[in-house]
Parts: structure tokens; sequence; C-alpha cells
């Protein structure tokens, strides 16, 4: 009986021991901290406050509390409405009228346009440098080739004698820049073809920056192989009277000469536009225009029909007025009245490819 006694007594003991120490020691030391008040007990259906603080809805509110408010309405809330300041309508200004660029709808002046096309034109040109070498070299390749084959031709009554060399040099440059300038319409046809001018018309471009840019571009190839021809014949024996003054004057005729003949090229090739009728038309009014003409033979030597026709023809024109600018005692009435026909009919001529260039717009 005494050990069942004892067994019995240790535990009860045990129970207690663990209850106090479970309940009394490690509840109240883990949950409260030092200094912590006890907390009232928990019944059925009572709110726990968050940790932070206090509840939302134990804050009290009076009437003109603004809480849940966004910051800053109720300050604007509280600024007084500026009244709009009436507007007279009796003293509306007047509209400014725009400028020109933005009425006309080109936003770049008609030189900067010029200018930026024929450096397009160039830029295309150096692309195809096979092109540009057969150009120059076919130039520089008449005047030798010429002056051997004609050479003695001084020697014939009637000619006036000097050196065949003189007489012909500004004959080739007129020549060079007619053959160069002939078939410049090609690359209208071929960018016709392409698509390249229609692109173009899209533009808020000038038409008159586009046919320009093209005569400008021959202009320059022309002065180019013409001022090649120039010292070629002078290293082979042609001579200059008048300084730089005949040199001038062989340029700005060859230039005229250049200009016509590709307006009119352009002008044929937007109205026709395909290559083989410009081709036949090219190859038919360009050698008889140069055997027309006093750039291979004098005119005293011509027949009498021949010499008739060459008074109106424009290479004669050309020719006749740089070949009296190189000489001893020039004729500067005569070589005016050339240049201004020339110039008159370059005029012509580029109303004459600007009204193709319209009746090509109005067809598409």
């Amino acid at each position: 009986m005494a050990g069942l006694t004892d067994t019995g007594t240790t535990t009860d003991t045990t129970d207690t021991t663990d209850t106090t120490d479970t309940v009394d020691t490690t509840d109240t030391v883990d949950t409260a901290g030092p200094g912590a008040k006890a907390a009232a007990p928990a019944g059925p259906g009572t709110a726990i406050a968050p940790a932070g603080g206090a509840a939302r809805g134990d804050i009290p509110t009076s009437p003109g509390s603004t809480t849940g408010t966004p910051a800053g309405a109720a300050a604007r809330a509280r600024v007084p409405a500026v009244p709009a300041a009436p507007v007279d309508i009796t003293r509306i200004p007047e509209p400014q009228p725009l400028p020109a660029a933005e009425r006309s709808g080109f936003t770049a002046s008609a030189a900067s346009q010029l200018r930026w096309l024929t450096v397009r034109h160039l830029r295309a040109m150096l692309r195809q440098p096979a092109y540009l070498a057969i150009t120059i070299v076919q130039a520089v390749v008449w005047l030798p080739l010429f002056g051997s084959l004609f050479r003695r031709v001084v020697d014939v009554p009637g000619f006036g004698g000097g050196s065949y060399f003189d007489f012909l040099t500004p004959g080739v440059v007129v020549m060079s820049a007619l053959f160069s300038a002939g078939w410049s319409g090609m690359n209208v046809i071929i960018e016709i073809d392409r698509g390249v001018t229609d692109r173009m018309l899209t533009l808020p471009v000038r038409r008159g920056a586009l046919i320009g840019s093209r005569l400008v571009f021959q202009v320059l190839i022309t002065i180019i192989q013409s001022v090649i021809i120039i010292l070629l014949g002078w290293a082979i024996g042609a001579r200059y009277h008048n300084g730089l003054v005949g040199p001038a004057v062989l340029l700005a005729g060859a230039a005229l000469v250049a200009l016509i003949v590709a307006a009119l090229s352009y002008g044929l090739a937007l109205i026709v536009r395909r290559e083989e009728v410009l081709i036949a038309a090219v190859n038919f009014c360009v050698l008889p225009l140069t055997f027309l003409s006093s750039a291979i033979m004098a005119k005293e030597l011509m027949p009498g029909w021949m010499r008739v026709v060459a008074w109106f023809n424009p290479v004669d024109w050309a020719v006749t007025a740089v070949r009296e600018a190189g000489s001893v005692d020039p004729d500067w009435l005569s070589i005016s009245l050339h240049l201004l026909g020339l110039t008159a009919l370059a005029v012509l001529a580029g109303k004459f490819a600007t009204r193709a260039f319209g009746i090509y717009h109005r067809s598409l």
C-alpha cells in the first residue's frame, strides 16, 4: 500500500508544477514585455484593436471634419473662384496672312531645291564612272580625229589659210555640247519607266526646279567637256587670242547650245515617253545640224543653199560667235547678236520643256 501512495503523490506534484510553469510563468513572460499592462480578457463578440493604435471607428468626428478627403481638396474648396475676364468681341485681332512658304506648300526656297536636285543628278552620274569616262573621251577623240583628217583643207582656195586646229577647236566644242545634250532626254524616259518621276511629283517640289536642275546639270557636264577640249586643243597647237575672253565666250556659247538642245530633248521625252522615238529624233536632227554649220567646214566652201540654211541654224550661230571671239580682230556686235539669239532660243526651249512637263503631270 505504501508503494502505491508514493506513486500517486509524485504524479500529482508533477501535474501541478507543469501547469503552473506553463500558464503563470511561460505565457506571461513571453506575451507581455516589461512594463506592459495586463490585457483585459476578451469575451465573445469583442473587437480586437490593431496593434498600431486604436481603431479608426474610435476617433471622434465633428460635423465639419474632413476625414477621408484627399489632401489639398479642402484647401481648394476654401479658395474663392476668380471670375473670368469679360471678352470684348469688338476688339478681336484680325487674322495675319500665312508666310509665302506655307501658302504655297513649299518648305524650301526655289534656289535650295534647285541646288539639291542638281547635286542628286551629279551623284547619280558619279555612281557610273564608265559613263562619265566615255562621255569625256568621246569629246576628246573628235579633235585629233577631225583635225588630222581635214588638216589639208586649209590649202583649198577660199578657206582663208591658217591652222586648221584654230578653226576646228570651237567647232568641236559646240559639236560636243550638241551631241551630249541631245541624248540627255534618255534619263527622263528611264526615270519615268522606273517610277522615279511619279514619286517626285508627290513631294512638295517646284516643277521648275525639277526641269531646271536637269538643265543646270547638263550645262555643268558641257563646261567640263569644253574645258578639256580647249586644253587639248591648246596642247596640239590651237591658239586663243584676246586672252581669256575667247575661251570665256566659247564656254558661254557651248552652254547656251546645251541649254537649248537639252530642253528640247527633255520636252520631247516627256511627250513621247519611248526610247525608240527619242533615238530616231536625235539622230535625225543632230548630224544635219552639225554639217549644216561651219563647225567643220568654212561657209565659203559650202554650196549656196547650205549657206542659206546655216544662217538659221543655232549651231552655226554659236560656232560663229565663239570663233569670232577668238580671232585677232573680233566683231563684238556680231558676237552679241548671235549670243542674244541663242539666249532667246534657250528661253523658248525652257518654256517648251516646262509645258511638256505640265502635260505629263495632267496625264497621270
